[in-house]
């Protein structure tokens, strides 16, 4: 009887072991294909949404992979962050603690993970442990308000690890790693307006010394929803008319630029393959809203040390002339 019921003690532990594990293997997805480096890294798929399209009182689910290749266990916390442009106009940074009109969706997104068992949870923030080759999602919620105004929304979600507090006594460097996710939606509600147009449109030269063409061309949002913009620089031989360089040949999607709401912004094109010396046409397009600006200009790429010698090799010859002339005046005076 003893025998029996000690039968019976191990086999529910070992149930009870089988569960336990069953049930942290379910939280805990590996992926073996992820490769592993010796740094603290988190890795983020994809790292900007599909625009969407909301209306004031819906409700959106969508989701990004989270990826942790690095040795050592670490904890991670994900959170929501208001996006903008950066100080300038070519948007080459982003500012993530500033809150708009633009940044309302801050407070109607709601964070939540697959794969991985969230720890804690904050307001706007959640908490959770990533292992080697361990990858998850992040999940995220938008209930768009009934009375939400039309326009653009920018929120970034982003993920950063949490450094080893114990590792501060050794005088080690502790780094903390983040990585963002965007997400660009436009609100179909009232009040929602697309407007913009082009600003100027420059193109180097007449006269270059140093190559490479370049142009630009700046264009205004002056609506509340973002639009994309389409630009293109095309340069050909002034003589011959032979297309040498077309910024939207190899890739159309690279002449689409993004302009927000309510921003200005620069876009450039270069023709890095630019010779040291040539006579070119060059034209500037950008489509804004289906209204297309051109500008066209010649564009003369020569060396300074060739304009030198032409320089030198004029004087020489003006002196030339100068000494012949004057001997043959000279000879003249003698004859007579």
């Amino acid at each position: 009887m003893k025998y029996k019921k000690s039968l019976l003690l191990v086999g529910v532990a070992l149930f009870g072991c089988v569960a336990l594990f069953s049930a942290g293997s379910v939280t805990a997805k590996i992926n073996e294909k992820i490769v592993v480096n010796n740094s603290i890294g988190i890795a983020v798929s994809p790292m900007l949404s599909d625009r969407m399209n909301l209306e004031p009182g819906s409700v959106t689910e969508g989701k990004f992979r989270v990826r942790y290749p690095a040795s050592e266990t670490t904890e991670v916390f994900a959170e929501i962050a208001p996006y903008a442009a950066g100080e300038g106009n070519n948007y080459e940074t982003g500012v993530f603690s500033k809150s708009s009109v633009y940044t309302k969706m801050t407070d109607w997104v709601t964070l939540g993970l697959e794969d991985c068992t969230i720890n804690k949870k904050e307001a706007g923030r959640i908490y959770f442990t990533m292992r080697q080759q361990e990858e998850c999602y992040v999940t995220y919620k938008i209930a768009v308000p009934k009375d939400a105004v039309g326009g653009s929304q920018h929120v970034a979600i982003f993920v950063q690890t949490i450094p080893n507090k114990e590792a501060k006594g050794d005088g080690a460097v502790i780094n903390a790693y983040r990585i963002g996710y965007l997400l660009k939606n436009d609100i179909d509600g009232p009040g929602a307006k697309v407007e913009g147009h082009v600003v100027e449109t420059k193109i180097s030269g007449p006269l270059m010394f140093v190559p490479p063409i370049t142009s630009s061309v700046k264009i205004a949002n002056t609506g509340n929803l973002d639009f994309e913009a389409e630009h293109k620089m095309t340069v050909k031989t002034f003589f011959r008319k032979k297309e040498v360089y077309n910024s939207s040949k190899d890739n159309k999607d690279s002449n689409k630029a993004l302009v927000m709401a309510e921003t200005e912004r620069v876009i450039s094109n270069k023709w890095n393959g630019t010779p040291a010396l040539g006579l070119f046409r060059v034209t500037q397009e950008a489509t804004v809203l289906g209204e297309t600006t051109t500008l066209t200009k010649t564009v003369l790429v020569i060396p300074i040390a060739l304009i030198v010698a032409i320089i030198v090799a004029i004087l020489l010859f003006v002196l030339w002339i100068y000494v012949k002339v004057k001997k043959n005046n000279k000879v003249r005076k003698s004859k007579k």
